[in-house]
């Protein structure tokens, strides 16, 4: 059993945000996510879960901790990352809080969190039969993102910082056809120039990202070997439409005001609850429904499997194992 003052708190610092949205806009193609906003609710755990990632790999080097990276597995399956520790996979899982009133209450009590059910999808803990002497390692991310609103209180908060982008339909983003996209014609009907990022992918399927300049009013032609458009970044949100056309998909796709989103988190802590050996997790876990509102989410889009928080043991003895070298001995070495 842990307590709230075995969790260990990591500092959010702007640039593990800058590295989330990087790394967010190149795996978006494979992002599994509904469309439409949802979409841009993936996009937000992604980074959140990229921000732990960073941040947890740069507190185990503070740490003198010596750990492996597991490259083999991409940066971002979905919110999944793998250090390594004496042969066995630490997997990290990470929730994102975002709501005002529970981030207030959390850094008031951080006890509270202690109520949480620790979720893992139950298709992805499936998956993790055939990875063996694994470890989930569980943690929150505190922190705000300001979505689709713009103004005044956007600017209020931490920095100002914001990051203004717009994803792209399927027909754009994973077209059934691949072929180039051809000379692409763009126009903002906007009071100011709008400095716009185009990203995609070429022939080979490299990303590709484009920065053009849009005067008010006035049609800017582009040629570029894109043969998909996954989102664009706006420098600033425009205040008129901006609309794109390519040869190959006809009807010109147009971008009003309120179809941008400001994906920047404000980040505020980030939490590492404890952990679990895999093995454990199995033993003891229950079954969560689709649609039932837990701690982390008002309703859960999937099946999950759960311990409660309150059973995980502490990060420090994690730690303390690694050092000593006993968390990899043995196949029922907890």
């Amino acid at each position: 059993m842990i307590s709230a003052t075995d969790f260990v708190h990591l500092p959010y610092t702007p640039d593990l945000t800058e590295a989330g949205i990087l790394y967010a806009r190149r795996v978006l193609p494979r992002l599994r996510s509904p469309s439409g906003r949802g979409f841009y609710d993936t996009v937000g755990r992604a980074v959140a879960a990229t921000a732990l990632q960073l941040a947890f790999r740069r507190y185990l080097s503070e740490q003198g901790i010596a750990f492996g990276v597991q490259t083999s597995v991409p940066f971002l399956d979905s919110d999944r990352f793998d250090v390594e520790f004496s042969g066995r996979t630490c997997e990290l899982t990470s929730f994102l809080i975002s709501r005002q009133r529970e981030i207030d209450a959390l850094a008031a009590d951080p006890g509270l969190a202690l109520r949480a059910p620790a979720l893992v999808p139950a298709d992805r803990h499936a998956a993790e039969e055939v990875r063996g002497d694994g470890l989930y390692l569980f943690a929150l991310v505190s922190g705000l993102v300001a979505g689709g609103r713009a103004g005044a209180r956007t600017a209020t908060w931490p920095g100002g910082r914001t990051f203004w982008m717009h994803i792209m339909s399927p027909a754009w983003m994973r077209p059934q056809t691949w072929a180039p996209l051809g000379p692409l014609a763009l126009k903002a009907d906007s009071s100011d120039t709008v400095s716009l990022e185009l990203s995609g992918q070429d022939g080979s399927g490299t990303h590709l990202d484009l920065v053009v300049e849009l005067p008010p009013s006035q049609r800017v032609e582009v040629n570029a070997p894109f043969h998909t458009l996954s989102h664009l970044h706006a420098n600033a949100r425009p205040d008129g439409r901006v609309g794109i056309h390519a040869p190959s998909r006809g009807q010109t796709y147009l971008i009003g005001p309120g179809d941008w989103h400001d994906a920047w988190l404000h980040g505020k802590d980030i939490c590492l609850l404890g952990w679990i050996t895999l093995e454990q997790f199995r033993m003891r876990a229950r079954l969560i429904p689709e649609g039932r509102r837990v701690f982390q989410f008002s309703k859960t889009k999937t099946k999950n499997l759960a311990v409660d928080v309150s059973s995980l043991k502490p990060v420090r003895q994690l730690l303390e194992r690694v050092r000593d070298g006993t968390v990899g001995r043995g196949r029922h070495k907890s």
